[in-house]
């Protein structure tokens, strides 16, 4: 999930303005902010298909093996999946509305995926890392389980409001950069 939304996070405006797409959008009457909004909605929504085909593929994988998954359950972990994305797909947008590079946001944007990976795989296999667990997104995408437990409404509130702060970040960026076009 998060390898796409980066993907399309990139590639929301600074994909357009490295293209020379971004003066023909911006020339139709609507803000910035308001085309902002729609691209990134555009990559939610297209997450969420991306969601129902992995959630689909589960019920059809599990139906075939005749395996006994709990398909609400299966749907509560692929939505934490989600916000993962959402969240690294936020990052990505917020990333190239300030910079501009595409490349340079994708670069970044995976960087913060390893770093916040290794802190929550390490971070309780080393005591120095364990306070810096909480500050990584995979922290609250998969420490409750929600496979087996379902989803935990802290750690989605967590989730949905760092993509929400990103998504601010971008829109604010976004407003305030003097574009290359």
């Amino acid at each position: 999930f998060f390898v796409y939304a980066i993907a399309q996070g990139s590639a929301a405006i600074a994909g357009e303005e490295e293209r020379g797409t971004l003066d023909l959008l911006l020339s139709v009457p609507m803000t910035r902010s308001r085309v902002l909004a729609h691209k990134s909605a555009a990559m939610v929504v297209s997450l969420l298909g991306l969601a129902f085909l992995s959630w689909l593929g589960i019920v059809i994988g599990a139906i075939i093996v005749d395996m006994d998954i709990g398909l609400g359950r299966a749907a509560q972990a692929i939505l934490s999946s989600l916000l993962l994305g959402v969240v690294f797909g936020a990052f990505a947008t917020a990333m190239g509305c300030a910079t501009g590079k595409r490349g340079l946001s994708i670069g970044m944007a995976s960087g913060v995926v390893i770093v916040s990976y290794l802190a929550n795989a390490l971070g309780p296999l080393v005591d120095a890392l364990d306070p810096v667990t909480r500050l990584s997104p995979f922290y609250y995408y998969i420490s409750a389980d929600p496979l087996s437990n379902g989803l935990n409404p802290v750690h989605v509130a967590v989730l949905v409001g760092t993509a929400g702060i990103l998504f601010a970040i971008s829109a604010v960026t976004f407003e305030r950069r003097d574009l290359a076009i």
